[in-house]
Formats: C-alpha cells, structure tokens, sequence
C-alpha cells in the first residue's frame, strides 16, 4: 500500500516498495522547495538565478553550529528539512561525546606527524568509535569554522537504557553501548541507592554533562583566535520539554533549567 505520513503519527510497517516511496517523496519535497523559481523568477529560471539551495551548492557549507544528536528516529525531524545548511551534524549514540583518546590528544597537540600511528594504536585498543566522533568533531570546528556546538541528549534513550541495564545488547552496538558504562558508574557514585526510572533519568542527564566536560576539554587545546561555545541540551521526552545545562548554577540546585515546552 502507498505510504501516507499523515495516516498516523506511528508509522505502520512499511514494505520495500513503500520505503522507496517514502525516500522518492522526500525527494520531490526538497526539489519542489529548494530548486523552485516561481517565486524569484515567476517558474522561469534566469540566467545567474540561484535558489538559497542552489546558493550553498555553488559556494559551499558554512552551518553556523554543530550539532550532536542521538541516532534516535524520534529526533529525526527536529529542524524539519526546510533549513538545509542550518547545522553539520554528527549521530553518535546516546548523543555521547567520549574523551578523546589520550593518545590521539598527544599526537595532536605535541606530535601532528604522529596521528597516523597514533590512530592505529588507538583503533586496536577500542577507539575506533571515538575517533569517527572526533573526526566530524575536527572537521566541523577546524575547517568549517562552525561557532556552536551543541549536544543533544534525550530521556528514554536506548543506548543509555541499556548500559544502565547491564548491557547486554551484544555486536557492534554493544561495544559501542560499553562506553557508557562510565557515566552509570559516575551516577551510582554520587547516588547509591537510586533505581528505576529515577535512574534512567539521571544517566541522561549524566551523559550530557559528561560530553560537554568533554567537549570542552578538546576545545580548550586549540590554537584558534575564536573558540565555539559548547552547549548541553536535553529534550525529556516523557514531558515534552527541553532544557539546557546551565554553567553557573549554585552548588546543590539543578543544573538543569527547562528553556521549552508546555507552560
């Protein structure tokens, strides 16, 4: 059957011919709203008209922030698809920023003509995940000059939920899911006796303190006259709020303030 994105906000099962459909559809959508000049040309295209789209193909990316954000479907569409150019984005799970590599942070910073072997030692002791990470991470401040990063965590998160549960995913993701260990271990520290749904909550909100620490301590190392700003956000899916980690919040409150969501 053809699939209809305004029959239910739970996408039925889809066969492969409705998944296509779906990407086709998409497709004409962003044709249709990004290469249409109806409204600058009257649908006739003139000689050296160029669309917002069409503008960024011809010049190239240059996104105002970085954003990392949780591979979780139920983010996808967060900005819509009506801002291309609006952000470089990077998908790790759980949104988590590891520490760098010590390795790679040496090579970096003292040795640039040691980074190759430095990655290959830090691929063969489990970094692999962390360095495709910092790459985009590289890329986006170094050669992109973005002026923002923000990292997106989320309450109700997969990869969270299950290292809070002993793992136990298995494959690729487990190994990926192992990471996050840490920052359980960093919550039951602090709060021994949590459990539950008390716990679940406050590793997310764990994990983005953490990858902001992180973030930060990377983007202390460089030499650019101007450093981005690192922001931490959490989207709480259960009360369809957002909030944002706050840097000068008194010892003992909250670090975390709602900025949207139901009043």
């Amino acid at each position: 059957m053809p699939y209809n994105p305004n029959a239910c906000p739970i996408h039925p099962e889809m066969d492969l011919e409705s998944v296509i459909d779906l990407v086709v559809a998409a497709f004409n959508r962003h044709i249709d709203t990004h290469h249409s000049h109806d409204e600058c040309c009257g649908g006739t295209r003139k000689l050296g008209c160029l669309t917002p789209f069409e503008q960024l193909v011809h010049d190239g990316q240059k996104p105002p922030f970085l954003l990392i954000n949780c591979p979780d479907s139920r983010l996808a569409n967060l900005f819509g698809s009506q801002n291309p150019g609006l952000y470089f984005a990077a998908a790790p799970i759980a949104a988590h920023v590891p520490a760098e590599p010590p390795v790679m942070r040496f090579a970096r910073t003292h040795a640039p003509w040691l980074m190759h072997p430095a990655k290959c030692f830090a691929a063969l002791c489990g970094g692999n995940d962390a360095l495709h990470l910092w790459a985009n991470v590289d890329y986006a401040i170094r050669v992109l000059e973005i002026e923002t990063v923000i990292i997106m965590g989320h309450t109700e998160c997969g990869g969270l939920n299950a290292a809070t549960n002993g793992n136990g995913v298995g494959g690729y993701a487990g190994l990926y899911v192992a990471q996050l260990s840490p920052v359980v271990k960093a919550v039951l520290r602090k709060n021994p006796h949590l459990n539950g749904q008390a716990l679940k909550d406050e590793v997310c909100r764990e994990n983005v303190r953490c990858s902001v620490r992180n973030m930060q301590r990377y983007i202390d190392t460089l030499s650019q006259r101007t450093q981005p700003k690192v922001v931490g956000l959490l989207w709480d899916m259960k009360i369809a709020a957002l909030l944002s980690l706050g840097s000068n919040v008194p010892a003992g409150k909250d670090d975390f303030v709602p900025i949207a969501g139901p009043s």
